[in-house]
């Protein structure tokens, strides 16, 4: 099963045309699971070195609970998918000074 995210990302100050931000890092990883301890600090490390606003995890293979842990440790948003199988589950995390809006979930 495949999922698909699709988002508007606009700055967090809005005016009458809304202003890009002035850098945006979006990392795109394919983490092979999330469960693991070492792993989330791996994510954190790379988060805060690369001073990154999104980070998009593929095969999470974990429940959204570890992902909102990790949310949590970083302080950013964010949306996970539950699935019933063991494999899967991407993640979608994001800086709580940019504004996301989901389109579709």
């Amino acid at each position: 099963m495949k999922y698909f995210f699709l988002l508007l990302v606009t700055s967090a100050t809005t005016y009458e045309k809304p202003a890009l931000p002035s850098m945006m890092n979006l990392i795109s990883w394919n983490c092979s699971g999330l469960g693991n301890p070492s792993m989330v600090c791996e994510v954190c490390d790379l988060a805060g070195q690369e001073a990154s606003k999104m980070l998009f995890l593929c095969e999470t293979k974990c429940n959204s609970r570890v992902v909102d842990q990790l949310k949590s440790r970083i302080n950013f948003f964010g949306i996970s998918v539950d699935s019933s199988s063991n494999s899967g589950r991407p993640a979608l995390i994001w800086a709580k000074d940019i504004d996301v809006s989901t389109l579709s979930f």
